[in-house]
């Protein structure tokens, strides 16, 4: 149905509302064009949170790596620095200090390297460990810890008097 509007003309020359090409909608071109344009920035805006956040994920396991080797460094090298003797037993390594208390460490099955105190008491020293490897050699300890995420650190310390025992396993 179609309707046609009459107005008055207001001016010599000027075109009256009947003649005027008022629309109403969009064209099926412009509706395709807007869908087009609107999955295009989607898109991009997918794949910029996409890259931020696995750029989160690698600097948070980045920080907690760090974090756990911080803790790793801190107390082994307290401990090996009070030792007067370093044993390595199986794939543990003992440290006894003057005082006779002796410390274990070792990587357990959880991921975790412990700190295990004869006698009683169990210290979680970091966690996300995959593997840990000690060398005693002439008063030196030699770790190397093996993360989760497929980094290795290693670090050196120097026993309080460079005692060193043989090692057993």
């Amino acid at each position: 149905m179609w309707r046609v509007w009459v107005t008055p003309a207001k001016r010599c020359g000027s075109r009256s509302a009947a003649f005027s090409s008022s629309r109403e909608g969009f064209t099926l071109i412009e509706v395709s064009l807007a869908l087009v344009l609107s999955t295009i920035v989607l898109a991009l805006s997918t794949s910029l949170m996409v890259s931020l956040w696995r750029a989160e994920n690698r600097l948070t396991s980045a920080g907690e790596v760090e974090a756990m080797w911080a803790s790793a460094h801190r107390v082994l090298a307290t401990d090996a620095h009070a030792a007067t003797s370093a044993t390595l037993r199986f794939e543990s390594l003992m440290l006894t200090e003057a005082d006779g208390i002796t410390y274990r460490y070792l990587a357990n099955n959880r991921g975790q390297l412990v700190r295990i105190e004869t006698g009683g008491g169990t210290a979680v020293i970091a966690t996300m460990v995959q593997s840990v490897a000690f060398q005693v050699l002439l008063g030196e300890v030699h770790a190397s810890i093996t993360f989760t995420d497929g980094e290795t650190r290693e670090m050196t310390l120097c026993t309080l008097s460079g005692a060193v025992s043989s090692s057993l396993g």
